[in-house]
């Protein structure tokens, strides 16, 4: 076949596939539709909006002890494991206890024997004194006797101050003899009000009250002072603990900013933050924040919260957040005028309780805002108020 021909042959079945397409299609398009849009349609209300940052929180008590003995000395009893609940003044543990009772007897027998010394010393400074008084009486009739004509040798004077001399000798003695016993006694005294305060100390009490988070030691192991035996947790002083991006730092005020915490079931909480970290973790640039949780809820620490920080509040203009439309990459509200939707581009500001801020939304004070139905609408489209 000639070149001509194998073109007229190619147009024939190029009109043939045209024309069947063509066929295909229907008559004409429809018609736009100008059936005006069913919308409902309010005016932007005067609210007070909140700044919010919400974070994940977790309970913390602000009250963490590490119990540990007061003495040395073998666990003999350990009454408590972790996730006990304990009450202030409950016996957590014992040390060395029948070692400590023999150490108080012991303390009271030599408390007794030092008493007893010092009686015996009290006598004997009693009998020099007596003798003393006798050596000193003896002196001064030998003297008189000595004096008066030589009535005794002088020989037999000299031994009477001698004699003298040896009593009152004696009376220190006896006396410096009591001092030391009530010195002894003293420290007898001293030695039993320790050992019954290591008796006293032996028995460990929950300084508050609180729960057993970890159990370090067991009955039977050694106990030192200064080795934690275990931690107790208050759960009377409890707090929220959590982070925020570094951007909000200035904004947390300890004592002024507020925390509401979340339960599961929905229930709200509020309180001031207490305290803001004095640097920014890193990785990850964030700041601790931590607020007072009310004593009534009794949660346990460790529990994980929700919790919405407010950094601030003002009054604005606002509508449902479901009224602001995107427009080619613009947020707009439709308003209605004269029967047709208009779209007046808006800038978002703060959002709470399902409404948002619109600022500088002075002039769409008395607008009727399209908050039904936006979602079909462009600018220009007809609307019917409902």
């Amino acid at each position: 076949m000639s070149r001509k021909g194998t073109f007229l042959v190619r147009e024939l079945t190029l009109g043939m596939l045209v024309l069947g397409m063509a066929g295909c299609r229907p008559s004409s398009a429809p018609p736009t539709s100008t059936e005006p849009i069913s919308v409902a349609v309010a005016q932007p209300q005067r609210r007070t909006f909140r700044q919010v940052v919400r974070a994940h929180g977790t309970v913390q008590s602000k009250v963490v002890v590490r119990v540990t003995p007061l003495v040395p000395g073998r666990i003999d009893e350990l009454n408590v494991d972790e996730g006990d609940r304990v009450e202030k003044g409950q016996v957590l543990f014992q040390i060395e206890r029948v070692t400590l009772e023999h150490n108080v007897r012991i303390a009271e027998d030599n408390l007794r024997v030092a008493r007893a010394s010092v009686r015996d010393a009290e006598a004997a400074l009693a009998d020099a004194r007596v003798a003393a008084r006798k050596a000193e009486a003896d002196l001064q009739r030998a003297r008189a006797l000595y004096e008066k004509d030589r009535a005794i040798p002088l020989d037999a004077l000299e031994r009477a101050e001698t004699t003298a001399e040896h009593a009152r000798a004696a009376v220190a003695r006896a006396d410096a003899a009591l001092e030391l016993a009530k010195a002894r006694e003293q420290q007898a005294v001293t030695s039993l009000e320790i050992a019954r305060k290591q008796l006293d100390d032996s028995v460990v009490r929950a300084p508050l009250r609180g729960v057993v988070t970890r159990r370090l030691m067991r009955a039977g192991e050694f106990g030192a002072p200064g080795t934690p035996v275990l931690v107790l947790e208050s759960t009377e002083q409890l707090e929220v603990s959590f982070h925020v991006s570094e951007q909000h730092y200035a904004a947390v005020l300890p004592g002024t900013s507020t925390v509401t915490v979340v339960s599961e079931t929905g229930q709200r909480w509020q309180a001031p933050v207490r305290y803001r970290a004095p640097s920014v973790q890193t990785p990850g640039r964030i700041v601790e924040v931590r607020a007072d949780l009310p004593v009534e809820l009794h949660w346990v620490p460790g529990r994980p919260v929700e919790v919405e920080l407010e950094l601030g509040r003002r009054e604005g203009w606002g509508v449902p957040e479901d009224a602001v439309a995107l427009r080619r990459g613009s947020h707009v509200v439709f308003v209605v005028r004269d029967g047709v939707a208009r779209a007046v581009p808006v800038r978002m500001g703060w959002r709470t309780e399902g409404y948002v801020e619109l600022m500088e939304a002075d002039e769409l004070a008395r607008e009727s805002v399209v908050v039904d139905g936006q979602s079909f609408l462009r600018d220009g489209s007809p609307v019917r108020v409902r």
